[in-house]
């Protein structure tokens, strides 16, 4: 993330400085921190147990922040708007749930009844502002359908989103 320099009355400016306050300020804010994890393959989740998302796919990445291990690892520190989603099968049992965590501190957490006749899509978002190296992760819950599959496979089924708003 550039930083800007304070002019001083009189000075000339010269390529460096211009280059730093404008050119990389302006490239920052083209391509700010922006992370899309998604799950391709398919995956079973147990009954009435939290389980954390295994992201295996991205749909864009302009921080290195995707890891198939974490969901992201935070490389710019600053204010994120964080999203993520889940498609249950159809099934009418129980209820359903997903949780969005930074640090496995939960920054959001929702609860949805099941549907009946078609597939149920439940959504978690926040706000956070995170450092350098903090992680964010997504687990999804299913209660009273025994085991069951996730829609996967589309980058809006089962997916992670992170991206930078500010300083």
């Amino acid at each position: 993330m550039p930083s800007f320099d304070t002019w001083l009355a009189g000075e000339r400016p010269t390529a460096a400085k211009l280059n730093k306050n404008l050119r990389d300020a302006g490239n920052f804010l083209k391509a700010a921190p922006f992370g899309w994890g998604y799950r391709n393959a398919a995956m079973t989740l147990p009954d009435a147990t939290w389980t954390d998302v295994a992201f295996d796919a991205e749909k864009a990445d302009t921080d290195s922040m995707f890891s198939t291990s974490t969901g992201f690892t935070i490389v710019t520190p600053g204010w994120y708007t964080l999203r993520a989603g889940v498609r249950f099968p159809n099934n009418s049992a129980g209820y359903r749930g997903c949780r969005l965590r930074v640090n496995n501190v939960d920054a959001d957490v929702v609860y949805s009844p099941p549907a009946t006749g078609f597939s149920c899509t439940v959504r978690a978002d926040a706000d956070a502002y995170c450092n350098a190296g903090d992680t964010v992760t997504f687990g999804v819950y299913s209660n009273g359908a025994g085991s069951l599959s996730l829609l996967v496979a589309q980058p809006h089924y089962t997916f992670l989103r992170a991206r930078w708003m500010s300083a």
